[in-house]
C-alpha cells in the first residue's frame, strides 16, 4: 500500500487551471496547498518560456481534498486561549467562594441573649416570629406568576390564566 502523502490521483486533463490539494479542517476552515498537484498547460508553457503569463487560477479537485479531524492552527490557538481564560476565571471564582465561605462562617445572624443562670432551657422568644403569625406565608409559584403577569411584556409570555 502506498503512503498517503506520496499518492497523487490522476486528474482529468481538460481543466485549464492548476489543481491544488485542499484540506478541510474540523472547524470548516479550508487550506489550499502552495504548490499545485498538477500544473495546467498555461503554467507549463510559462515555465518552458513559451507563455507570457503564469497561471494565477487556483482550483481544487474533489479527488485531492482531505478532511482533517483536527482544528486549524488559528482555531486551536483561539481554543487554547479561551480554555486558559476559563481556567483563570474558575480559579478566581473558587477563591472568592472560599473567602465568602470563611467570612459567612464567622458572621452571627442575630444576637440572642440567654440567661446563664436559668434552670429551664426554653427557646428565647424572637420578635420576628410574631410578624410571621400576622403576615400569611405567600405561595412562591403564585407570587412568581403574579409578578410575571404584571410585567410590561407579559403579553409576549405564554403563561395563561394561572392565578
Amino acid at each position: 500500500m502506498k503512503d498517503a502523502a506520496l499518492f497523487h490521483p490522476t486528474l482529468p486533463e481538460t481543466e485549464a487551471m492548476c489543481n491544488h490539494s485542499k484540506t478541510i479542517f474540523r472547524c470548516n476552515h479550508v487550506q489550499l496547498s502552495e504548490k499545485p498537484v498538477r500544473i495546467c498547460p498555461v503554467q507549463s508553457d510559462y515555465i518552458a518560456g513559451v507563455g507570457s503569463e503564469p497561471c494565477d487560477e487556483v482550483r481544487s479537485h474533489p479527488l485531492i481534498t482531505l478532511r482533517q479531524p483536527s482544528e486549524c492552527g488559528y482555531c486551536a490557538e483561539q481554543r487554547t486561549a479561551l480554555d486558559q481564560r476559563f481556567r483563570e476565571a474558575k480559579t478566581l471564582i473558587a477563591g472568592i467562594k472560599a473567602i465568602l465561605k470563611r467570612s459567612y462562617g464567622m458572621v452571627v445572624d442575630e444576637v440572642v441573649e440567654v440567661d446563664v443562670d436559668a434552670g429551664t432551657e426554653e427557646a428565647p422568644v424572637r420578635e420576628g416570629e410574631e410578624e410571621r403569625d400576622i403576615v400569611p406565608e405567600l405561595d412562591r409559584v403564585q407570587e412568581f406568576l403574579r409578578k410575571k403577569l404584571a410585567a410590561k411584556d407579559a403579553h409576549l409570555m405564554m403563561l395563561g390564566n394561572q392565578i
